[in-house]
């Protein structure tokens, strides 16, 4: 095995089992609960601000994080006046995206008291793309170990936080909104100190023969910038679209299933987290990306097939564990948006790959016609089936942007060949017929799940789409970094 694809599966394995302990607990518990008591109406109003903040937080970064991503990848060091310099110019663009997203909450109509929580959350997520910035020089530096730790502190503390909000707030009173986005605030800020820490410590006062300007750093990462907003836009704007043209209830609901897609994109996140950094060192030194690239793809398109059959199998059964109502006009959105999310988080492979070889001019014209795509099918289905129709129109765009980036993967850099492809469709066949064999006996949703995970597992094994040596051998403690 390559040292490149063996670092990739052992941090993988630690840095997704740390995920999986706190993630999922804060999504599926934590917020769950939040949402459920706060009511559909109230928590769709918070998830289309959200989404606005989402859809604009690409204003105080720019591209900054990804463009230093493969800088430090390649430079191999964190000097003190380069990264002062980018925080200063950090600092500049945050300005900016505040005023922007007052003018944008005005211009939509919000009242007082949503422009003030839309302010707030543009402000946690000036917090959370300064932690993604902090990462990048973690994982440039290929420090994983202190990466890991940072990417599961936000989380926690929430955890800690929310948990105790919900035990002494009583069950029949509405839990405020107002405690969640201050929840993030007070996670948010303190994960930045941590992170800003750890890379401080890192760094080196020694001067580099040249220093970006800031007019270079922006020139540069102006493509990243692009894409980033493009595709934010793309995945985001449903949910504003939806509350604006059918309202907050509607937004709601949609936001009940989107809880499980956002899980599945959270830890298919850490995959490009290990990629780009690692795609990057690779092309730079001209060394063969397709054995890194292949497993990164069929681990991810197994737990992406896995959770989308699970999901679209026993849709209510899931959501009646997570909610007490409204489950049945959630049950019919869930497939669609874990589906959607599924074909998202492929993209971690495919597109991590293309925008580490620099190639911005290709993705950037596949995420702008899939915006388009996006905001005309949502015109189209919005009106006629509110969320089943924007979950529906984000599926179809992700399918369109999945392709696209394979063809144009294969065509540049030869990872998508025939037999990962085939083998590819096989397993997805495969595992939809036996989905389709087991709930024919109608067992109870618990054990069909099971019985359905046991037997897709062996069927990735046979076809392997699941190194197990690999994964095996690197669960050894010698070979964790």
């Amino acid at each position: 095995m390559g040292a490149s694809r063996k670092i990739f599966l052992s941090n993988l394995l630690l840095l997704i089992g740390i995920n999986l302990l706190i993630k999922p607990l804060y999504l599926l518990v934590i917020e769950a609960q939040v949402q459920e008591r706060t009511g559909p109406s109230e928590f769709g109003v918070y998830f289309a601000l959200l989404n606005i903040s989402y859809i604009l937080n690409i204003l105080p970064d720019l591209g900054i994080t990804n463009w230093n991503n493969r800088h430090i990848a390649q430079q191999g060091n964190v000097f003190r006046e380069e990264l002062l310099q980018l925080l200063r110019l950090r600092s500049v663009l945050a300005v900016v995206y505040l005023i922007i997203c007052l003018a944008l909450a005005s211009t939509l109509h919000y009242n007082s008291r949503e422009i003030t929580l839309l302010l707030i959350l543009a402000f946690n997520q000036i917090l959370a793309t300064g932690v993604l910035f902090m990462r990048s020089y973690l994982s440039g530096l290929h420090a994983f170990g202190a990466d890991r730790i940072v990417s599961v502190c936000d989380r926690l503390l929430l955890i800690v936080l929310l948990g105790a909000a919900l035990i002494f707030i009583p069950a029949h009173e509405q839990f405020p909104i107002e405690y969640l986005i201050f929840g993030q605030t007070i996670a948010y800020g303190l994960t930045l100190l941590l992170s800003f820490f750890i890379v401080w410590k890192r760094r080196t006062d020694s001067d580099k023969a040249e220093v970006h300007t800031s007019k270079s750093v922006l020139s540069a990462s102006i493509p990243f910038a692009t894409l980033i907003v493009l595709s934010m836009m793309s995945g985001r704007i449903d949910a504003v679209m939806l509350e604006r043209m059918s309202g907050s209830f509607e937004a709601g609901i949609y936001a009940m299933t989107y809880r499980l897609g956002d899980m599945l994109n959270m830890i298919s996140y850490l995959f490009a987290v290990l990629l780009l950094p690692i795609f990057s060192r690779m092309l730079s030194r001209n060394e063969n990306v397709e054995p890194v690239f292949k497993t990164a793809f069929k681990l991810l398109l197994t737990g992406c097939i896995w959770l989308t059959i699970v999901c679209a199998f026993h849709a209510e059964w899931i959501l009646g564990k997570l909610y007490s109502s409204h489950i049945s006009e959630a049950s019919v959105v869930l497939p669609w948006t874990v589906a959607s999310a599924g074909l998202f988080s492929l993209q971690y492979t495919t597109g991590t790959l293309l925008t580490a070889a620099g190639k911005m001019k290709v993705m950037i014209v596949i995420s702008a016609l899939a915006l388009c795509l996006n905001i005309a099918l949502n015109f189209f289905l919005i009106p006629a089936s509110a969320a089943i129709g924007a979950a529906q129109a984000a599926f179809f765009t992700q399918l369109f942007v999945f392709c696209i980036q394979v063809i144009s993967a294969q065509r540049l850099f030869q990872v998508c060949k025939t037999p990962l492809l085939i083998r590819s469709i096989v397993f997805t066949s495969l595992s939809l017929g036996l989905a389709t064999l087991v709930a024919s006996f109608n067992w109870n949703p618990l054990f069909s799940i099971s019985i359905f995970s046991f037997s897709l597992l062996t069927i990735g094994l046979l076809l392997k789409m699941i190194p197990i040596r690999d994964l095996i051998s690197n669960l050894r403690p010698e070979n964790a970094s």
